[in-house]
C-alpha cells in the first residue's frame, strides 16, 4: 500500500484548495453551458461534446495533481521524503504522476481549443476563417501527440526518468520539452482568441452589443496570462529536487485548463441571461454566414419590416448566402428569433 503523506506545509494546502476550487468552476461552467442549450432548444451540438470530454480530462487531471501531493509527496524535499518519511526511491512515484499530469494537462488544453474553433466555425462559415481554425486544430493536435511521445522517448530508458539507479541510462532536456510545448500551446491560444474579434466587429449589431460579444471571446486572454507565467516558470524548474520545485509549476499549470473551459462556455451562456422586452432587438446575436466575405447583411436588411428581405441582401452582399427565412442563428447566444420583427 502506497505511503499518504500528510498536508501539513501552506503551498501544498494552498494547491489542493485551488485543485478543487478551479476545477468546480469548470465543472459548473459546462453544466451551464449545457443548460444554455436547453433553454435555447438546442441539440448539443459537437462543440458541446469537444467541452464536455475536456472536462472530464480536467477532472482526471485534478484528481491526478491531488495524489501527487497526497501519495507523490508534492511540496516536500527529497531528502525530507527519503530521511523523515523513509519513502525510497523518494521520487519515484511522483515522477510518474508528473508525467501523467504533463500530458493529461496537454490533452485538455487542445480539446478546449478544439470545442471553441468547432463553435467559431458553425458561427463563421466563411472559407478563409474555416482553413485557419482547422490548421489551429491540427497544430494544437500535433502538438499534443509530440508532447506524448517527446515525454515517453525523453529518457531511455523510461523507467530512467523516475530511477537514475538504471546503468546506462540517460535522459533529455525535458524542460525544454515542455517549455516548447507551452510555448505551441499558446500561440495556438492567442490564434484562437483573436480569430473571431474582426469578424464579429464586423456584425451589424447594436456597437454595446459587439463590445460585450469581443469581450466575451476575449476573456481567453488570461489564459494565455496564465501560459505565459508556466513557460517563466519552466524556464527556472530545477528537477534536482522536482517533489519540491514542481509544486508552484503545477500550482500555476492547473490554472489554464480549468480557465480555459469556463471562460470558453461563456459565449454559448446568452440564454440563461435574456431578459424579456428587447423589442426590436431581438435579432441580437451571431447570423451564420457562408461567402468569402466576413461582413453580414445591413442595417437596412436587418430594420426591414418584412421576414424577407432577400432582395436588399442579395443587392448589396450577392457572394454571401443567409439561412432561408431569414432565421438568426444564434448557436448558444439566443434562441431563434426572425430577423426584422417590428
Amino acid at each position: 500500500m502506497a505511503f499518504t503523506f500528510p498536508i501539513e506545509t501552506g503551498p501544498q494546502l494552498l494547491f489542493v484548495i485551488w485543485s478543487v476550487l478551479f476545477t468546480a468552476m469548470a465543472i459548473v461552467a459546462v453544466g451551464l453551458r449545457l443548460l444554455a442549450r436547453r433553454v435555447a432548444n438546442r441539440k448539443l451540438g459537437s462543440d458541446d461534446m469537444l467541452m464536455l470530454s475536456s472536462c472530464i480530462v480536467l477532472v482526471t487531471y485534478q484528481v491526478v495533481s491531488i495524489l501527487a501531493v497526497v501519495v507523490g509527496g508534492m511540496g516536500y524535499h527529497i531528502d525530507e521524503i527519503a530521511n523523515r518519511f523513509h519513502v525510497l526511491p523518494p521520487s519515484e512515484i511522483f515522477t510518474k504522476y508528473l508525467l501523467a499530469m504533463q500530458m493529461l494537462w496537454c490533452f485538455n488544453l487542445t480539446l478546449t481549443k478544439a470545442a471553441i474553433l468547432t463553435l467559431y466555425t458553425k458561427i463563421f462559415t466563411m472559407r478563409p476563417f474555416v482553413i485557419v481554425a482547422k490548421i489551429t486544430m491540427v497544430v494544437a493536435a500535433f502538438c499534443t501527440t509530440i508532447m506524448v511521445i517527446g515525454s515517453m522517448s525523453v529518457c531511455q530508458p523510461v523507467a530512467y526518468y523516475w530511477d537514475k539507479t538504471i546503468l546506462g541510462g540517460m535522459c533529455g532536456d525535458y524542460p525544454a520539452l515542455w517549455t516548447a510545448n507551452a510555448g505551441i500551446s499558446i500561440a495556438t491560444s492567442v490564434v484562437t482568441l483573436v480569430l473571431p474579434i474582426p469578424h464579429v466587429w464586423k456584425l451589424q449589431l447594436d456597437r454595446n452589443m459587439r463590445i460585450s460579444l469581443i469581450g466575451a471571446f476575449s476573456l481567453g486572454f488570461l489564459t494565455c496570462i496564465a501560459g505565459a507565467v508556466y513557460i517563466s516558470m519552466i524556464a527556472s524548474y530545477d528537477p534536482s529536487d522536482s517533489t519540491y520545485n514542481a509544486l508552484p509549476l503545477m500550482l500555476v499549470a492547473f490554472v489554464e485548463p480549468a480557465m480555459g473551459i469556463a471562460l470558453g462556455c461563456v459565449p454559448v451562456m446568452r440564454p440563461l441571461f435574456r431578459r424579456n422586452g428587447y423589442g426590436n432587438r431581438r435579432h441580437t446575436g451571431a447570423l451564420k454566414l457562408s461567402g468569402p466575405e466576413s461582413s453580414v447583411v445591413s442595417a437596412s436588411c436587418l430594420h426591414a419590416k418584412n421576414n424577407s428581405c432577400e432582395g436588399v441582401a442579395q443587392h448589396e452582399l450577392s457572394a454571401i448566402t443567409v439561412k432561408t427565412s431569414w432565421t438568426v442563428q444564434h448557436h448558444g447566444w439566443d434562441s431563434k428569433s426572425d430577423i426584422g420583427r417590428g
